[in-house]
């Protein structure tokens, strides 16, 4: 699943503009089997809140970050902690503000584990 941003993006609420196979960007659940279903929602919950800080973008700073976090059967977000930082405090602010104590969708109801771990790597690139 691709998380990549840019401020173009940012501004017009579109998808993503690399291809779902880019091997930068990605999530990755643990934990729990939620199913294709539940990633698609998670995605379509990044496209929808998703941020490029505006100070990242005027100093034309771009990286990597990797964030993983918990997430309990009802969405809550707990725990969140950088693995890896971008080299801009900005950004990894950023990734921090987007998925602590966030509200995603939750579980199907099918799914039997009461709690998962994500790790996500977000790609900011600027798009000029």
């Amino acid at each position: 699943m691709v998380l990549g941003i840019g401020p173009a993006e940012n501004y017009k609420q579109a998808p993503p503009t690399r291809n779902s196979n880019d091997e930068n960007a990605e999530i990755q659940v643990s934990g729990a089997q939620v199913g294709t279903d539940w990633q698609r929602l998670l995605h379509q919950w990044w496209i929808e809140h998703r941020r490029y800080p505006e100070e990242a973008a005027r100093r034309g700073e771009q990286g990597e970050t990797v964030i993983r976090f918990k997430v309990d059967r009802n969405g809550h977000t707990s725990g969140a902690q950088i693995l890896s930082r971008s080299g801009s405090q900005w950004l990894d602010m950023q990734s921090m503000a987007t998925w602590n104590n966030a509200r995603l969708p939750p579980f199907p109801t099918n799914t039997p584990e009461n709690e998962a771990t994500i790790t996500v790597t977000i790609d900011y690139i600027l798009i000029h």
